[in-house]
C-alpha cells in the first residue's frame, strides 16, 4: 500500500492564470499479490481509490483498508489471511493503525497475520510502478480533448480505453470529522518493522523472525464511516464478455474470410471487424512461440551441465561435510544488518586540551587552522618517549575538529567562556605539552651550540695547518 503523489488537475485547453492555484487530488494505490489456485503463477491485481474528501491519515488508511478487504474477498471466497506491507510513512507506521487492525481482525472478512513496514527511505515497490502507468494514462485521455478536474472526471479517465491491466477504480468519501481520538503509544515503535496480530496482542520484531518479540496490548474504536461515491467496475455491474471467433492458426493469403491481427507475432483470427477492433483496444494478444536454433543450443547445454552435476554431487557432500563445523562456528549472528542507535562520543579530557591550545593560538595570532593537518597531526603526534599521544579512540576526523573549534570560537565571541577557564580547565594537559615544547627547543638550541663549536674548532684546525705549511716553505 502506498499513497501515490497528488494528481493536479488538467485540462485540454488552459490559460498560465490557471494554471496555478491547483488543489490536488489524493488517490491511494494498493496492490494484492495473490498465487492461483490453478498454477503456482502470482497473480497482480490493484485498487486505487480516489478520496473525493479526506486527509492522507490514518483514519483514511483504516477505511480504505476496510474496503479492500472487502472487495479482496467478493473476488476470491478462498482468501483467509493476508500480509500487509507499505513505507514507512507516519499514517501506515503509527498505533493507531496497529491498534485498529487488533481489535478488529476478528470482524474483517479476511484476517490480517502480519504487518511488515519497510525501512526509511526503502520503500520502492509496486505501488510506484502502477502509479506511473496509471498516471500516463490519464494524461493520454486528457491529451484527446478531455478536462480532468475531479476525482470522477479522474476515474473516467482511468477506465477509458479498456483502463489499466489489472487495475480496479473507485471514488470514496470519509468523515474525518468521526475520527476518535487515541492516546496511546507503543515504546521504540521507530524501530519495530514487524508486527503480528494474535489473540492476545501485537507482537512486535525489529524485523521478521529477527530479534525478541514482546507483546503489546492496544485498542481502538471501530472504523465504518468510508461511503463510496463511485464503486469499482466490477463490483455491481460485470463487464459483457466479448464475443470472439478466434482459431489458433495464423492469418494466410487464403483465409479472406477472417480478419487477422495487425501485430505480426500475434496468431489469433477473427470472423467480424469489430471483434478485432475490440481485440486491439484490449491487447490480449496470443504470441506464438517458435524456438529458434540458439534456444534448442540452449536446452541442450543445460541438460549436458545437469549430467555432469549429478557425477560430483557425492564430492560436494563429503566435502561439506567435514566443513560444517567450521561453517557453523563462523556464522554471522542473526540480525547483523539492522540499523543501531547512533550513539554521542564524548572527546577526551587530553583531546580537548591540546585541541584548545591550537584554537587559543590561532585566536591571538589570527591564522585559521589547517583541520586536514590538525587530523593527520593528532595521528602521528607522539610525546618524549617516542610513543604515540593519543590512541585510535581518540583520532577525530577533520570535520570533528571544525565543529568543536566553531564551537570555542562561539563561546569565546558570545563571553561564555574566556581564555582563562580554557587553560584553567587544561592545567595538566597543557603543562605537560609546555615542558616537551621546552625541552624541544632546548635541546634544538643545544644542538645549534654544538655545531658552532665545532665549526669554530675546525676552522681553528685548518688555519693552525696553514700556518705551520708557511712557515715550513719559508724555511
Amino acid at each position: 500500500m502506498d499513497w501515490a503523489m497528488k494528481f493536479l488537475p488538467v485540462q485540454f485547453r488552459e490559460t498560465q492564470s490557471e494554471f496555478f492555484d491547483k488543489k490536488g487530488l489524493s488517490w491511494h494505490i494498493s496492490c494484492s499479490v495473490t498465487r492461483s489456485a490453478a498454477s503456482d503463477e502470482l497473480d497482480l491485481n490493484c485498487y486505487i481509490h480516489i478520496l473525493e474528501n479526506g486527509t492522507q491519515g490514518w483514519f483514511s488508511i483504516a477505511n480504505i483498508l476496510l474496503h479492500l478487504l472487502e472487495q479482496l474477498k467478493c473476488k476470491n471466497q478462498s482468501l483467509e489471511e493476508i500480509y500487509l506491507k507499505s513505507d514507512n510513512a507516519a499514517c501506515y507506521h503509527c498505533v493507531n493503525l496497529l491498534s485498529f487492525i487488533q481489535q478488529n481482525n476478528s470482524t474483517f472478512p479476511i484476517r490480517i497475520k502480519e504487518y511488515n513496514f519497510s525501512e526509511a527511505q526503502s520503500g520502492k515497490d509496486l505501488c510506484d510502478s502502477k502509479t506511473g502507468s496509471s498516471r500516463l494514462h490519464i494524461y493520454r485521455y486528457a491529451n484527446e480533448g478531455h478536462n480532468v478536474l475531479n476525482a470522477g472526471d479522474m476515474k473516467k479517465a482511468l477506465q477509458s480505453y479498456g483502463g489499466v491491466k489489472g487495475t480496479n477504480v473507485c471514488v470514496v468519501f470519509i468523515d474525518q470529522a468521526s475520527e476518535p481520538k487515541i492516546k496511546s503509544k507503543i515504546p521504540g515503535i521507530s524501530v519495530l518493522n514487524n508486527f503480528a496480530f494474535t489473540e492476545i496482542g501485537i507482537v512486535a520484531r525489529k524485523a521478521y523472525q529477527v530479534h525478541e518479540p514482546f507483546t503489546v496490548i492496544q485498542t481502538a474504536g471501530k472504523v465504518s464511516h468510508l461511503k463510496t461515491a463511485q464503486h469499482f467496475a466490477n463490483e455491481h455491474d460485470e463487464p459483457s464478455a466479448i464475443p470472439e471467433n478466434e482459431t489458433t492458426n495464423a492469418c494466410d493469403s487464403q483465409t479472406v474470410n477472417f480478419f487477422c491481427c495487425p501485430d505480426i507475432s500475434c496468431n489469433k483470427t477473427f470472423a467480424r471487424a469489430t471483434n478485432l477492433e475490440k481485440h486491439i483496444l484490449i491487447g490480449n494478444h496470443s504470441y506464438r512461440t517458435n524456438k529458434s536454433g540458439l534456444d534448442n543450443a540452449v536446452e541442450v547445454y543445460a541438460s549436458i551441465s545437469e549430467s555432469v552435476q549429478d557425477t560430483q554431487i557425492n564430492l560436494i557432500q563429503t566435502v561439506s561435510a567435514t566443513t560444517q563445523s567450521d561453517a557453523t562456528s563462523n556464522m554471522i549472528n542473526k540480525g547483523w544488518a539492522l540499523k543501531g542507535k547512533r550513539t554521542n562520543i564524548r572527546f577526551s579530557p587530553k583531546v580537548k586540551s591540546y585541541l584548545n591550545e591550537i584554537c587559543l593560538n590561532c585566536e591571538k595570532t589570527g591564522k585559521r587552522p589547517n583541520y586536514f593537518a590538525l587530523s593527520d597531526e593528532l595521528r602521528k603526534s607522539c610525546d618524549e618517549n617516542g610513543e604515540r599521544m593519543f590512541k585510535m579512540e581518540e583520532w577525530l576526523n577533520p570535520t570533528q575538529i571544525k565543529s568543536y573549534f566553531a564551537t570555542q570560537v562561539t563561546k569565546l565571541k558570545s563571553g561564555t567562556i574566556n581564555f582563562n577557564s580554557i587553560t584553567d580547565n587544561n592545567d595538566v594537559q597543557s603543562i605537560e605539552l609546555k615542558e616537551i615544547k621546552e625541552n624541544v627547543e632546548q635541546d634544538e638550541k643545544l644542538y645549534e651550540a654544538v655545531a658552532v663549536i665545532e665549526a669554530n674548532t675546525h676552522n681553528e684546525n685548518v688555519e693552525n695547518f696553514v700556518d705551520e705549511v708557511y712557515t715550513a716553505v719559508n724555511m
